[in-house]
């Protein structure tokens, strides 16, 4: 990809200001260009125009040795010492830093870099090859990163540089952004031009000022961003950069304008999170270069000129050219970034920006210093009563059964002789339907719970600076400093501008539009403009900047923190073996749960697509409520008699075939089958075991020798024991005998004969549904036709429903009813608790009276007076809720959804499962099944960006496995299927970009 692969008025360099009419490019015709190719450089080869608003560019293949080239023509007329410029700085990039591609001209027979013809300017240029950063639809954080690290290596690599031709008025320098957009009104709104205003202001108060002398200079690409960066997507995916293309912006300048485009380019990306999408850019542009404290100072007043330089200019293009709408788009994008930057409080930017260099100043003193002035009470205190903190955190003790959601459950604040007050400095929690991004949790001030109407007052001399139907701010002065009281929830009763006295009324209490009653929010700051909440992410910057307000509320208010997620993750890593790890690359710190929802210690509400553990939901209240109680009775060891244990045991009957009434309990998963196991060898006097290919069973010495699944047991093959026979996978889509279920069988009747030389079969283990491998259901008949040859071969079937029972399936409760087979033992965990250790073995009677007559079983906590509550009150939910009938029917809209998917995006080869017990299995575009494992790591870690969590699993861990609560309902799937709708497209949109941007690069966001 050349340097002028791209439509883009970002390679003029004449005053904007002369263009206000459609501006008359070069002409070359398509003979004069070959002849010219052929007589200067040697060079027979077919031509493609790439399209420019500005010069005219072709694409050059060589017929002879399919090298390619571009061809670039510009008006002669223009300044030669810029080309001359541009053609040096060139030369000079790649010898400081050669690891980085950019487009040199090539030399012509006669050794010129130009030529000219006819009026015009011809030059011969390398391709860079490769596909632009903005290829892909979505960024990841990565790969901002990656973004930054270009620009910094950019600004090393022109370091040292000068020329004449640099020294110029160019458009997209932000020296002259004043100059540049105040000429231009004519083509904008009144409402526009009002925006340019606003964003322009401070952008002229640095170009005057002091500071603007402390900005280093130098040489500058301006024009670095993601449709300029070219380069290779690795085996995971991930973008590795090979060049940078288009240096026709060149220009002396500040040093620091060089992140200040990029990390606009992140904001048009995400404008909904300004500061989150360009603080990735700057830590890439930090790991390779610093700035200055002058130049983080500065850096969001040039993130702004950025933007109105791009909003005007892109602008006056698409006015041009009125039929071009990728024009229009482009410009309709810049307004949009704009918006955001100009929506985000400069000092906190300014702040974040300043913590990501190093440069973070302590907490502000402001509440020291107003706590001195003695301010009067913003509420008369005798009217309510003494001030009471309350904790309304992520997790706080208030809140239970989704209370905080509903209106109607809120708990109570307060009371008749007591005034409840929210606290400073609180992560509280956000609300599900805002999930596909963090939300601004941490509170910023304090908020005194009082009637509607009450009267709010003054605590100093102040000026009314903002005020609304919902806040007003007040302005003070004390000493050197001027500071803001925020008095939010309320309705003011004077505008901007009228001064009020100390302890004069100033506003009343509004009525409230969320769950929280009705309070005056109090914040205290450095800024006007700082929001009520912020991002957590935020919080060292944020409060440089917000002042506990406990000074003007009375009481202390300040919130106590844990751990930040970094330390917990330290904590974790220095004490907890790396074998027990986590998800997700950067994993979240999981703090609360609700239904199907998990909540962050950032307050960020997750949907929960694979806890088939949590079978009836998270934090379930009859759940709790039965622990709780049983919890303050008795929990002792299970030799002793209660009736807990024989009541859960019958209920568990209820559920099973008559035959399988008879019951162990155990503490986990692994103990059951370990158990299982050991009730068929004593069963049969024989040793040999038969399970299938690709399966996980647990971790106990004798469970893990049956693993064969190669994420939890790589060198399972090697390690294989003599007494282990591996039976192939029935699986329909991959499996070598499609949906035929009798070869499988088959595999399962020699596995069996394998086994005799080592005195028989005793057990065949296997999950009726195939949870490991993706939710794989077998051929129909499979599992009685396997059953079968086991018992054939004196052995027993052991179904392992640890992960695919408890109703799952829908509506059957275990998933060998659905297969029609009755295994002779069952070994269950997981759902049965909810969560909390408590396993389960069901067998035939005769299976266990064997047992008993050659040794004992005792599991001190195995079915607990505590554990069999819960698990009593866990069937309890699945029958009063009906559970396992929303398995099948929430379940069957969800496969059909799927199904839809999967005919659009050829990602999706197959939709495997039952119920709510799903795999979509990910696959290479175009091949022939092939699993895509970086595929459906990358859509993970994108989903979680959306605030879904979803993991891979199977074989080659490229099945997405989908196993929520059961609680699931169509609202969730809802959610789920679109942000996953979202993800899918994003990455059908980046390969087709990306393939086209072989020939031709479209006109795209920022900096053009």
């Amino acid at each position: 990809m050349a340097e002028t692969q791209r439509s883009s008025t970002g390679e003029a360099t004449v005053d904007v200001t002369v263009c206000a009419a459609p501006c008359t490019g070069p002409t070359l015709s398509e003979h004069d260009a070959t002849r010219l190719l052929r007589e200067e450089w040697g060079i027979n080869g077919r031509l493609t125009d790439l399209g420019s608003t500005q010069d005219q560019i072709m694409l050059v293949e060589n017929a002879g040795d399919g090298r390619r080239n571009v061809l670039r023509a510009t008006l002669a007329d223009g300044d030669a010492e810029t080309a001359d410029a541009e053609h040096l700085a060139i030369r000079h990039f790649r010898s400081r830093d050669p690891g980085l591609v950019v487009p040199q001209a090539v030399p012509t027979l006669r050794d010129h870099d130009l030529v000219d013809f006819n009026g015009l300017r011809i030059r011969l240029l390398d391709w860079v090859p490769g596909a632009p950063l903005g290829s892909a639809v979505h960024l990841s954080p990565r790969a901002l990163r990656c973004l930054g690290r270009l620009a910094a290596r950019s600004v090393t690599a022109l370091a040292g540089f000068d020329h004449p031709g640099l020294h110029r008025r160019s458009p997209w320098d932000p020296r002259h952004a004043v100059r540049t957009v105040s000429g231009l009104t004519d083509h904008f709104t009144d409402v526009e031009n009002a925006l340019i205003e606003r964003a322009l202001a401070p952008v002229a108060e640095l170009i005057a000022g002091d500071s603007a002398g402390r900005l280093p200079e130098q040489a500058v690409h301006t024009d670095i961003h993601e449709h300029n960066v070219v380069g290779d997507f690795d085996a995971d995916g991930e973008f590795v950069p090979t060049g940078i293309i288009d240096f026709g912006d060149l220009v002396w300048t500040w040093r620091a304008g060089e992140i200040a485009t990029p990390m606009l380019a992140a904001v048009a990306r995400a404008p909904e999170d300004p500061l989150g999408a360009a603080l990735p850019v700057l830590a890439g542009y930090l790991e390779r270069q610093s700035l200055s404290g002058a130049e983080a100072d500065a850096l969001w007043t040039l993130v702004r000129a950025r933007a109105v330089l791009c909003a005007a200019l892109q602008t006056l293009a698409s006015q041009q050219d009125p039929d071009d709408e990728g024009a229009a788009e482009v410009a309709a994008e810049d307004w949009r970034a704009l918006h955001a930057v100009l929506e985000t409080d400069p000092a906190l930017a300014t702040a974040v920006v300043r913590q990501a260099c190093g440069f973070g100043a302590p907490e502000t003193d402001l509440a020291d210093l107003v706590a001195r002035q003695s301010p009067s009470p913003i509420l008369r205190d005798q009217e309510f009563g003494q001030l009471r903190p309350v904790d309304l955190s992520v997790e706080s003790e208030l809140f239970s059964a989704g209370n905080w959601l509903d209106d109607a459950a809120f708990p109570s604040l307060g009371s008749d002789t007591e005034t409840a007050v929210g606290r400073f400095d609180e992560v509280r929690l956000g609300r599900p339907d805002l999930a596909d991004h963090a939300p601004a949790a941490l509170h910023l001030g304090a908020d005194l719970f009082v009637p509607v109407g009450t009267e709010v007052f003054a605590p100093f001399d102040a000026t009314v600076v903002r005020a609304g139907a919902q806040a007003v701010v007040l302005q003070s002065r004390v000493d050197a400093t001027t500071f803001f009281v925020r008095l939010a929830g309320v309705a003011a009763h004077f505008p901007v501008g009228h001064t009020v006295r100390r302890g004069a009324e100033v506003a009343v209490v509004a009525p409230t539009d969320g769950p929280l009653p009705a309070h005056v929010h109090v914040q205290l700051g450095l800024s006007p403009d700082l929001p009520g909440r912020g991002r957590v992410r935020d919080r060292a910057a944020l409060l440089t900047l917000c002042a506990d307000p406990s000074p003007l509320v009375g009481t202390p208010t300040r919130a106590e923190h844990g751990r930040a997620v970094e330390r917990v993750d330290e904590r974790r890593a220095k004490y907890v073996a790396d074998a027990q790890s986590t998800y997700f690359e950067n994993p979240v710190q999981m703090v609360r749960g609700w239904r199907h929802w998990l909540y962050d210690s950032a307050g960020r509400p997750y949907l929960d697509m694979i806890n088939n553990v949590a079978v009836v939901g998270h934090s379930h209240p009859a759940l709790t409520s039965a622990a709780a109680r049983q919890m303050a009775l008795l929990n002792t060891n299970s030799r002793f008699l209660y009736d807990a244990m024989g009541e859960y045991a019958e209920r568990l009957a209820d559920t099973l075939p008559e035959e399988l009434h008879t019951f162990f309990f155990v503490n986990s998963g692994s103990e059951a089958v370990d158990l299982a196991v050991q009730l068929a060898r004593v069963h049969t006097a024989r040793r040999s075991v038969v399970v299938v290919e690709g399966s996980y069973h647990g971790w106990t010495s004798d469970v893990f020798a049956l693993d064969t699944l190669p994420h939890d047991r790589p060198r399972w093959r090697e390690e294989l024991g003599a007494h282990v026979h591996v039976a192939e996978t029935p699986d329909p889509y991959r499996g070598r005998h499609g949906a035929r279920a009798e070869p499988y069988v088959e595999s399962v009747r020699r596995a069996c004969a394998e086994a005799g030389p080592g005195g028989g079969v005793a057990a065949f283990v296997s999950e009726p549904l195939l949870g490991s491998q993706g939710g794989i259901v077998p051929p129909p008949g499979y599992l009685a036709g396997a059953y079968a040859a086991v018992r054939e071969a004196g052995g027993v079937c052991i179904a392992d429903e640890i992960q695919v029972g408890m109703g799952r399936t829908g509506p059957a409760f275990w998933a060998f009813e659905g297969q029609g087979a009755t295994p002779d033992i069952v070994a269950a965990a997981k759902a049965t608790g909810n969560g909390h250790p408590l396993g389960v073995v069901a067998c035939r009677a005769e299976i266990a009276a064997e047992f008993g007559r050659r040794a004992g079983f005792f599991s001190s906590t195995g079915g607990g007076p505590v554990s069999c509550r819960i698990g009593t009150a866990v069937l309890d939910v699945l029958r009063d809720e009906r559970l396992p009938e929303n398995a099948r029917t929430v379940g069957a809209y969800l496969d059909g959804e799927l199904d839809t998917l999967a005919a659009r995006f050829p990602e999706i080869g197959a939709v495997h499962g039952e119920g709510l017990y799903r795999g979509v299995d990910i696959v290479v575009p175009g091949s022939d099944k092939e699993p895509a494992p970086a595929a459906a790591s990358q859509m993970c870690e994108r989903m979680l960006e959306l605030g879904v969590v979803v993991q891979p699993t199977g074989v080659e861990l490229n099945v997405l496995k989908i196993k929520p609560p059961l609680c699931f309902d169509t609202a969730a799937a809802d959610y789920f299927l679109a942000q996953f709708t979202r993800v899918l497209e994003e990455r059908a949109q980046s390969r087709t970009a990306s393939a086209r941007s072989i020939h031709r690069h479209p006109t795209t966001g920022q900096g053009q």
